[in-house]
């Protein structure tokens, strides 16, 4: 056994504690006499409930068959009963009966309720407590407007003819949200209207509204929510996915048809109630496999379903351990089997516990499973009913189809409800309406009142229930027409405006309406008037008259209407004058102002007599630039280079008009109006280079650089340069603001005499003080200085080990290391004074510090390919980069900075460049660094690889530029090596570009002359010389 089988068995034990009856089920089923019958109007012929089954006969008379332990077949009480007994006092009149577990109630044809039977929590609603009533009693207020009544377990719910509902009873009936029993009616569950259309109840209870909808509430522990909740005490609505024209209740779920005649159930399935072949429990609202179209009604059991198809044939799904699937057979089916063995076609159907009922289109009663009526405990195939074997008699009344049924009442107006009526149909059966499409109209139906929510169609079917002598008849689906209401446009406006008091808003409305308005214009007479797009606005030029029609627009509640108004536009408003200077400045003697009026002007009246002048030679010009605009031009009388203010302002004369006519004789804004004139220096500066000095006697020298007009200084780098016999340019000074005084370096050599030359370079950019660049020396270029160094005797001495005594003399001269800055840059520089004493220290190259590392590693050097020759890096990564030759220089172009070097000897000889491009060097040589294109003001290095050997730092000056030189150590070895500069480019990133150079040996006759032995080995053969002579004479003689 399993969980869920359990835990009904447990619910059910409760329930009987608490006294009440079995399960059983609450039935409304379709007669099947139309295709969308009202259950509840139709199926009060035959009713099952636990153990007892009862039914109403041609005379309006209720007969009960089965137990009758409670007193449920209403017969003052005694044993039961195998086939139909009459009910004490219902003998005529009666229209509907209802059973479930041990109680019975029914309403006749007056619309008054009586109950009997099992009463433990208050179900027949007199207000008693605990007895049961074997004879029909009256529940409190349901004396008359009842429509139809269903009873629960231990609640009942009454039908009223308003459409609402009013229960009793068992908590699980109320829906109000109490918990507590109630014995007397307590009016409509919370929430739910006057548009109740069925209802029925078991464990739960369920409404099916007018529209379509279905709310439940009581027990759910089985999903008969549709829920996971327990239970709840006020209805949730069921998510069908669609709307239902039938509802059923059973024990534990409950089904629904469709719109579209298809079955949909939720709830419990242990026994396959839900008919889609399996047990899984609970179960979601789902379609009935094979049954989702084609179903008349729809009854549900205790745990078993069957549904009247539209060939008035029956299907029957779930339990069937007493045969009440009809399909001869006790076995459970998880999928709708056929009912075999009916005595003809089916008009209705009922079920409950265990058990099923069909009255046929013959009137005959047949029913299957436990206590079919025929006097025997049960059958597993549909048998007579005792008495009810044929039409006629005693047996359930011969119907017959009512005259045609139509709704008469076809058109109405949106906002007003319109209540329904029909015409035709036969017999006292009461007369319901369905709302098949809300249509365009959006239409809501409450009982027999029908309202739009906007004008269009929907579509209604009125539904005559039967009685006694008809069959329920149903109308024709009918489009019922709702039409527009009538609008008003109401406009109270000043229709007089000025000109220039355009654009206005305009202030038509509906007052009876809610029709958009629009406006259009109907006519124009002189004047030009238009309406914005989608807008209030109306716009206008010139004067005259046009017509304006507003429109309330059509809409879904109301028709369209109009309203036309004239408006007069006039002028009478002189214009309003704004003076203004098209620029705040001006670098030339070309001025222009504006005249702008608030309206159109007449630019044609304004002359050069309207205007004072300042610093204004004349008015060129006054033209009409725009409608609203002149334009004025004039020539300044500032003089090219100088600066001063003109201005233009309203004479005592000034008259403009607009184009009515109206004169302006004052500026409101702008007068005066000045404009500063500036005629800017564009003329770059004609350059003159001249020696300082035309002689010197030392290597210090100068020129000077000197413009017709302030020059910037700071623009002059030593690559604005190329020189003869300079080794460098130390500083550029501003020794004036039109002069700039250039030191350099001679080369020539002490004891010597020569010309030291400099001239603009390709390069050549010096600006002036506007910024105004010239790209060439006109005058001077280039300038020399004659240099004559005395000779010197020079003497080494070693000074300590970190600094050597290179030369001394005299008259001496001593060299110092100091720092220059040339161009913004910072370089280790020579300056040479003049002193009684001359030592100049040279502090030697060394190998790197320990704790500071080279630039890049010697390892990633040496892997660099010889056929590469010189390579470069940015931020460590090898990359591709531009090389040239030329003179003895190899310059690298990379990431738009310029690296070059060079070198020369002690006698000024500029050294070569092998066929492979290395550069060739000799230990002691002079190495000229340059670099370009860097960041402004950031560190820069030389190195020499193999051995890393920091040669010189720097920094670069304000434009990225650099130059050093420095002196190739004695120590380096003679091979390949690589000359490595490093800094940061104007990105940030690290640019090391590594030169590849070859150190070469002394030549022979050099190491020859300066080797010590050569010279002993000399001085012993003079010797020898001197004295071998005489010895050979003195033999000789």
């Amino acid at each position: 056994m399993d969980v869920r089988t359990i835990k009904s068995l447990i619910i059910a034990v409760a329930i009987l504690a608490a006294g009440l009856s079995p399960m059983t089920a609450s039935v409304r089923a379709d007669t099947g006499d139309t295709n969308d019958a009202s259950i509840a109007d139709v199926a009060s012929s035959i009713s099952m409930g636990s153990l007892q089954r009862c039914l109403i006969n041609s005379s309006g008379a209720i007969k009960c068959w089965g137990q009758n332990g409670n007193g449920q077949l209403g017969n003052g009480g005694g044993n039961a009963a195998l086939s139909p007994i009459q009910v004490s006092g219902l003998t005529s009149g009666w229209k509907s009966v209802t059973a479930f577990g041990n109680s019975t109630c029914a309403v006749n044809t007056n619309g008054a309720a009586k109950c009997w039977g099992a009463d433990s929590q208050g179900q027949v609603g007199n207000g008693t407590t605990g007895s049961d009533y074997a004879v029909p009693t009256d529940p409190i207020g349901m004396s008359s407007g009842v429509k139809d009544i269903s009873i629960g377990y231990a609640g009942t719910c009454a039908l009223m003819t308003t459409n609402s509902l009013n229960c009793w009873g068992h908590r699980w009936s109320l829906g109000n949200g109490s918990s507590t029993t109630a014995r007397t009616p307590q009016g409509s569950p919370t929430g739910l209207g006057n548009n109740i259309k069925i209802i029925a109840a078991a464990t739960h209870t369920c409404a099916l509204t007018m529209g379509g909808d279905v709310w439940c509430w009581g027990y759910g522990g089985e999903g008969q929510l549709n829920t996971t909740i327990s239970e709840s005490l006020t209805p949730i609505n069921i998510a069908l996915g669609t709307t239902a024209t039938a509802l059923a209740v059973g024990d534990w779920f409950s089904c629904v048809i469709t719109t579209s005649g298809g079955a949909k159930c939720w709830g419990r399935n242990t026994a396959g109630e839900m008919g889609r072949g399996n047990t899984t429990t609970p179960a979601g609202v789902g379609d009935v496999p094979g049954l989702t179209s084609g179903i008349r009604a729809i009854a549900t059991g205790q745990t078993h379903a069957c549904a009247l198809l539209n060939d008035r044939t029956v299907q029957c799904w779930g339990s069937n351990g007493n045969g009440q699937l009809g399909d001869g057979s006790t076995a459970a089916r998880l999928s709708p089997v056929a009912v075999t063995g009916l005595g003809g076609e089916v008009r209705t159907i009922t079920a409950g516990q265990s058990g099923t009922c069909a009255i046929l289109m013959n009137n005959a009663v047949q029913c299957w499973g436990y206590h079919p009526g025929n006097g025997t405990i049960s059958s597993t195939t549909p048998v007579y009913v005792t008495g009810f074997s044929s039409g006629g008699g005693g047996g359930v009344p011969v119907q017959t189809s009512q005259s045609p049924l139509s709704i008469s009442t076809t058109n109405g107006t949106y906002g007003t409800p319109l209540a329904l009526s029909t015409s035709g149909g036969s017999g006292s059966g009461e007369v319901t309406y369905s709302l098949n499409s809300a249509g365009t109209a959006g239409c809501t139906l409450n009982s027999g009142s029908l309202t739009a929510t906007s004008s269009g169609t929907c579509t209604v079917t009125a539904t005559k229930a039967s009685d006694v002598n008809y069959f329920a008849a149903t109308s024709n689906a009918t489009t019922i027409t709702f039409s527009r209401r009538s609008q008003t446009v109401s406009w109270t406006t000043d229709t007089s405006h000025q000109r220039t008091a355009s654009p206005i808003t305009m202030s038509a409305a509906s007052t009876s309406g809610n029709g958009a308005i629009s406006y259009s214009i109907v006519s124009n007479t002189t004047t030009t008037c238009s309406v914005v797009s989608g807008t209030r606005t109306l716009t206008f030029t010139g004067t005259g008259n046009c017509v304006v029609r507003a429109t309330a627009a059509t809409t879904d509640t109301h028709a369209s209407d109009t309203l036309d108004k004239t408006f007069s536009i006039i002028d009478t408003v002189t214009p309003t004058l704004t003076l203004t200077a098209t620029n705040a400045s001006s670098s030339t003697t070309t001025l222009s102002f504006e005249l702008t009026g608030n309206e159109p002007i007449d630019c044609t009246t304004a002359t050069a007599a309207d205007f004072s002048l300042t610093n204004i030679d004349q008015i060129d010009s006054i033209t009409q630039s725009t409608a609203l605009k002149c334009t004025i031009t004039a020539t300044s009388s500032v003089s090219p280079g100088s600066s001063g203010t003109s201005t233009i302002r309203s004479s005592s004369s000034f008259s403009v008009e607009d184009l009515y006519g109206n004169a302006r004789t004052t500026i409101s804004n702008g007068s005066p109006s000045s404009v500063v004139v500036t005629i800017a220096d564009v003329t770059a500066p004609i350059l003159t280079l001249a020696a300082l000095n035309a002689t010197s006697s030392n290597t210090a020298i100068a020129f000077t650089l000197t413009g017709n007009e302030a020059i910037n200084c700071l623009t002059v780098t030593y690559t604005d340069f190329t020189y003869t016999n300079i080794s460098s340019i130390n500083s550029v000074t501003q020794t004036s603001l039109t002069r700039c005084t250039i030191n350099a370096t001679s080369t020539i050599s002490s004891g010597s005499t020569g010309l030291s030359t400099l001239r603009d370079s390709s390069q050549f950019a010096v600006d002036d003080a506007a910024g105004n660049t010239q790209s060439n020396i006109s005058t001077g270029s280039p300038a020399s200085v004659s240099v004559s160094v005395p000779a010197t005797t020079t003497t080494s001495t070693i000074v300590s080990t970190s600094s050597t005594i290179v030369s001394t003399s005299s008259p001496t001269t001593t060299t110092s290391t100091t720092v220059v800055a040339i161009g913004g840059v910072t370089s280790s520089q020579n300056s040479t004074v003049t002193s009684t004493t001359t030592t100049t220290l040279v502090k030697p190259p060394t190998t790197s510090a320990a704790n500071e590392a080279p630039p890049i590693a010697a390892s990633t050097i040496s892997r660099i390919p010889r056929s590469r020759r010189s390579a470069v890096f940015i931020d460590g990564k090898l990359v591709d980069a531009t090389m040239e030759t030329t003179d003895g220089v190899i310059r690298v172009t990379v990431a738009g900075t310029s690296s070059s070097i060079s070198a020369s000897s002690s006698d000024g000889r500029t050294t070569e460049i092998s066929a492979d491009g290395y550069l060739l060097l000799r230990v002691g040589e002079k190495i000229t660094a340059r670099a370009q294109g860097f960041a402004g003001e950031t560190p820069i290095q030389l190195w020499l690889y193999s051995v890393p050997t920091k040669l010189g730092e720097g920094t670069t000056d304000q434009k990225g530029a650099y130059v050093t030189e420095q002196t190739l150590p004695e120590a380096t070895e003679p091979g390949d090596h690589r000359l490595v500069l490093s800094a940061k480019n104007v990105d940030g990133n690290t640019v090391t570009v590594a030169f590849a150079t070859r150190v070469i040996d002394k030549s022979l006759i050099i190491r020859v002359a300066t080797s010590p032995f050569v010279w002993l080995l000399l001085i012993v053969l003079v010797i020898l010389a001197l004295i071998l002579p005489s010895r050979l004479r003195t033999r000789r003689s």
